[in-house]
């Protein structure tokens, strides 16, 4: 009678220790992926803002076409204004 008590105990102990080691597994694979995804968010972060600093550029050039076009015809006009 005594074994039979002993064996459902030693059946939830084994459980037990079975939840723990999945318990540990999972703690350590949320480790790796914050290991990969922390710099993923930070290089994309940076991304954007390499793609925003790349529109300005782009505004910018732009700006100076225009300006360079509306200059050369200025000078090939003769009409030379200081602005």
């Amino acid at each position: 009678m005594a074994n039979m008590e002993v064996l459902p105990w030693m059946q939830i102990s084994e459980r037990v220790k079975q939840i723990e080691r999945m318990s540990a597994e999972i703690v350590d694979l949320r480790t790796r992926y914050d290991d990969v995804m922390v710099p993923i968010e930070k290089l994309t972060e940076n991304v954007n803002l390499i793609s925003q600093d790349v529109a300005k550029l782009s505004d910018q050039t732009a700006a100076l076409r225009t300006a360079a076009s509306e200059n050369a015809a200025t000078a090939s006009r003769g009409d030379f204004k200081i602005r």
